[in-house]
């Protein structure tokens, strides 16, 4: 019993360090938060709400947000511009950008949470977090679990704004009519609005520069996955259903890295992208890109992430977020990779990198400790090409060999220089989704004529396999001279069965119904 009780002292002992270190950082603003504390103190019914924001407040400390001049005109011109309804990709990129120059000449000021976060904002959001326990499905949410998925007031590195409020309104017609027709969990809300809501964001690459307020992301025609993987969770939030972004920073078999959303549901994570139907649950088990390392964005301050180390070396941008929390096991079996690291270090390091190849150069997606010229790397995906790298003065430099990860071995890449060979390589990067639209192609048809309407209409080639993904040269039996050239897709009955509906396949040919007029 006595070490029970020692036990439960030195733990509130350590979370009041924690309080009365976050505390003691927030200079002049140290009175609201304390505001905050006092306020939910007062009764016992208020309890979890008392504890919910000591929890708020003990990992604000490394979360902030940009202001000044600078965010000013650069969130209220993109505001002004997402108003207008553009959905040119191009159009809209080219003035996202020409506001991003615009606003690099005025201050920007870089903000603390800890230092700004006013009593009336928290006390909002904690309230509000409160009041989704009305909903069935977050009734038997872990109290854990819903401070860390469900109560946090911010995503990114965004302006706080009051987005719970506004999402509460819009979406509550959708909530009440999935709660009329018996739909009562989380997974099934989800799926639901997911599927039926009219995109507010179309999936297109519009990169905005800076993270947005939802005030602004509400207004946005186009964005990447990381602007609907944002409107989604703050969405979901709104009603107490436990929505996160999961990420992998890099592919381990094309360019590029990846967000979506995760639902979090019976110890699982049910992955999909909001606004984009048909892949719920489905959205990274039926791709073809493979992650060698999966992360997820929380709130809270993470002890096991690098940053939080303390490793008294420089380390890569990526690696200096405290709020990234490892769930690869959630998405696939991981296994552990003791790797040698055959290649001496620039200078005395501690810390060591395993990279993937992103079409142009190597990605660190983890960190090891360095012993005995050793590396293990824990829960790497298998089935990828992987090498170790050393961080030094802002470069990466070789660690070992490049090497391949099996499930019982690991396959160190050893060059042969004695013996050469020529290859032509007419692509690296993995085919994806083109060989579905690229099998729509056979038996098209390319056509000249000299009558505008066709009428006199001759096949100068037909398409009878499958093309390759690049420029495709083909010299003709029987050159001629035509004024009109044209490409006709395969009529729907010569269409192969082997990949997608009648109709998607209908659909599909539109796209390639092309007129080409050559005077």
């Amino acid at each position: 019993m006595l070490f029970c009780l020692l036990l439960l002292c030195m733990f509130s002992c350590k979370r009041q360090t924690r309080l009365e270190e976050a505390l003691s950082l927030a200079g002049e603003n140290r009175s609201e938060l304390e505001k905050v504390l006092l306020h939910y103190s007062m009764s016992p019914a208020d309890s979890l709400k008392l504890r919910s924001a000591k929890y708020l407040v003990e990992n604000m400390t490394y979360h902030r947000y940009y202001s000044g001049e600078a965010a000013d005109i650069y969130y209220g011109n993109a505001d002004s511009l997402f108003a207008q309804g553009i959905i040119h990709v191009p159009d809209m990129q080219s003035k996202l950008d020409s506001l991003y120059r615009e606003s690099m000449s005025r201050k920007m000021i870089l903000n603390n949470d800890i230092q700004n976060i006013k009593s009336s904002f928290m006390m909002s959001r904690i309230d509000h977090a409160f009041s989704t326990e009305k909903y069935p499905w977050s009734r038997c949410l872990p109290f854990n679990d819903f401070c860390e998925y469900i109560l946090p007031y911010r995503i990114y590195s965004e302006p706080p704004d009051d987005w719970w409020s506004d999402c509460s309104v819009r979406f509550e017609a959708v909530i009440d009519s999935c709660l009329r027709s018996g739909i009562t969990s989380d997974s099934a809300i989800c799926r639901h609005i997911t599927e039926t809501w009219t995109k507010p964001i179309r999936y297109k690459y519009v990169a905005a520069h800076y993270d947005l307020p939802y005030n602004v992301l509400s207004k946005m025609t186009n964005g990447t996955c990381k602007e609907l993987v944002q409107l989604g969770i703050y969405i979901m939030r709104s009603f107490g259903i436990p929505v996160v972004c999961d990420y992998t920073p890099q592919w381990a078999n094309r360019s590029q890295g990846h967000e979506w959303n995760a639902l979090l549901y019976d110890g699982k994570a049910i992955p999909f992208v909001f606004g984009e139907p048909g892949d719920f649950g489905d959205h990274i088990s039926k791709r073809v890109d493979r992650a060698a390392k999966i992360y997820r964005k929380v709130y809270s301050l993470q002890p096991e992430t690098l940053i939080m180390q303390n490793p008294n070396e420089d380390i890569p941008p990526f690696f200096r977020n405290p709020f990234m929390r490892d769930v690869s096991e959630m998405y696939f079996t991981p296994r552990d990779a003791m790797i040698e690291l055959t290649i001496p270090p620039p200078a005395k390091k501690k810390i060591a990198y395993i990279m993937v190849f992103n079409n142009k150069q190597w990605v660190a997606v983890h960190w090891a400790w360095i012993k005995r010229k050793k590396a293990l790397f824990t829960r790497m995906a298998e089935g990828c090409a992987y090498t170790v790298m050393y961080f030094h003065n802002n470069q990466f430099y070789p660690a070992s060999r490049a090497f391949f990860i099996d499930s019982d071995t690991i396959r160190y890449f050893e060059p042969d220089m004695e013996r050469v060979e020529d290859i032509v390589l007419k692509r690296k990067h993995p085919e994806l989704g083109s060989w579905a639209f690229k099998e729509l192609m056979v038996a098209g048809e390319f056509q000249g004529a000299n009558c505008p309407d066709f009428s006199d209409a001759v096949t100068i080639y037909r398409i009878d396999s499958v093309p390759e993904s690049s420029y495709n040269f083909v010299e003709l039996e029987h050159p001629c001279c035509f004024r009109y050239f044209r490409y006709m897709p395969p009529a729907a009955g010569t269409l192969s069965a082997s990949d997608g509906s009648a109709v998607g396949r209908q659909k599909a040919m539109k796209v390639w119904q092309l007129n080409y007029k050559k005077h």
